[in-house]
């Protein structure tokens, strides 16, 4: 039931407007940054396997409600769960985008070229989320770690669509406000504003 009222909470966010969203990726912000290097790499881990596990995904991305409740399981034992949950929850976020980021060649690529996929994956995601992140440093003026610069930068960064041609790694395509934010507070969480 809580990752229910998880998902509704998302959704209200995003229609009661700027001032909440913006709350929202400031909370996800701090609970990214708070973990540390070591910490985001062993809670991306461990919603990764809980994902895996629990949702069976070698077929595609988890349904949403399975990805809740294994990002979820990955912070019960946490000191802080509240704010382990908000960066588990960027971190399924991130994971159920995976398929709108990295085409099937490039993931291919990365299961023949590597003894860890997932780390492989992981760093070709981060690769991504650097040219978003770039992205919002060139189209803003603002700060771009602020969660208000995020917050408005991916709500409005699809009124003009973005195809990308299959194979383009340079290309990031329209992105969902949560999957856009997921990525830039993971990317500004862990490495800082554009590279």
């Amino acid at each position: 039931m809580r990752g229910v009222k998880r998902a509704m909470i998302v959704i209200a966010i995003l229609l009661l407007g700027a001032g909440p969203r913006a709350a929202y990726v400031a909370r996800a912000l701090a609970a990214v940054r708070a973990l540390g290097p070591d910490g985001r790499a062993a809670l991306d881990r461990a919603v990764y396997d809980a994902t895996r596990a629990r949702c069976r995904t070698d077929a595609g991305p988890a349904p949403a409600r399975c990805s809740i409740d294994a990002a979820k399981s990955a912070c019960e034992t946490a000191p802080d769960q509240t704010s382990c949950d908000a960066a588990a929850d960027v971190i399924a976020t991130n994971l159920r985008g995976v398929s709108e980021l990295v085409d099937d060649a490039t993931k291919a690529r990365l299961v023949r070229g590597s003894t860890d996929y997932h780390a492989a994956l992981a760093a070709e995601l981060l690769h991504r989320y650097a040219l978003l992140a770039t992205e919002l440093a060139i189209s803003s003026r603002a700060d771009p770690e602020a969660p208000e610069t995020i917050d408005q930068f991916c709500a409005h960064r699809d009124e003009r669509p973005h195809t990308c041609e299959p194979g383009d790694a340079a290309c990031i395509p329209s992105l969902a406000w949560p999957r856009c934010v997921a990525a830039l507070v993971w990317y500004v969480g862990s490495v800082g504003a554009a590279p």
